[in-house]
């Protein structure tokens, strides 16, 4: 959205300033309120051979306002409007300071950008100074500017959206996918602590951490399963070796007793 919004903001201060410099070297005529010229068409619509045919045709013709898509306004070198277009715009502070400069030939004239807000609607303007005194101001309606920017607003909230919906559920089958393995291995030991039994198998089957950590727990299982036995082992040969003193000591104790 910002790289947007600067990339519309700077097309409409080249168009601003590409417009002053076409008025300024004489490309496009200054605005003004040239009479008006009705066409052949028009004309032989009114008729053939009367007077005042070419005035009523004038008059019916619409007066299209000087450069619709910009408004264009020169001032002379005291602050005053010579010729406007459309509306008349505004003066501030800082354009008068801009009028009284004058730019020698073949230096860049002194130009500013300023944000203005005319009949309630909101105007981009430059103003460049004149080398003979005075300056051009050239303004165009942001309106555009801001319908488009609020449709890009509104297009990137529902991508947005639909993106975030994506991810989680892109997140939740990735964590289920990748924690798995860690249910299996719960499953595991809870069975391990229930039946005592450390000759379950355990799956591992992966070459990551949780792979690692699957093998580790394979490798403790069967290290007390191994100590179990020798315990079990040790307690078989204990009583093996104790049996055979004690069944003296009871011969010799019975025979006493007789």
């Amino acid at each position: 959205y910002q790289a947007t919004r600067s990339e519309v903001s700077e097309s409409t201060d080249r168009f601003l300033e590409s417009r002053a410099i076409e008025v300024t070297r004489g490309i496009r005529e200054q605005p003004g309120n040239p009479p008006l010229r009705p066409n052949r068409a028009n004309t032989n619509d009114l008729g053939n051979g009367a007077n005042g045919a070419i005035d009523d045709a004038a008059t019916l013709l619409p007066r299209l306002p000087f450069d619709p898509d910009a408004i264009v306004q020169v001032i002379d070198r005291d602050g005053v409007a010579l010729s406007s277009g459309s509306n008349e715009l505004p003066i501030t502070d800082a354009v008068e300071r801009l009028i009284v400069e004058r730019p020698r030939p073949g230096e860049s004239a002194p130009d500013r950008y300023d944000d203005v807000e005319i009949d309630g609607t909101s105007y981009r303007m430059y103003t460049r100074a004149l080398q003979g005194g005075g300056a051009i101001q050239v303004a165009r309606s942001t309106t555009e500017n801001d319908a488009v920017l609020s449709v890009l607003v509104s297009r990137i909230a529902i991508i947005g959206l639909i993106a975030a919906v994506l991810a989680a559920f892109a997140g939740w089958w990735i964590a289920r996918r990748t924690t798995r393995p860690l249910r299996r291995l719960a499953d595991v030991a809870a069975t391990v602590a229930d039946t005592r039994d450390f000759s379950i198998d355990v799956p591992v089957g992966r070459p990551d951490e949780i792979g690692q950590l699957a093998g580790s727990f394979r490798e403790m299982l069967t290290a007390l399963e191994t100590s179990r036995e020798q315990q079990h082992r040790l307690v078989l040969d204990a009583g093996h070796e104790l049996r055979t003193p004690l069944t003296s000591l009871r011969a010799n104790v019975e025979m006493l007793q007789r």
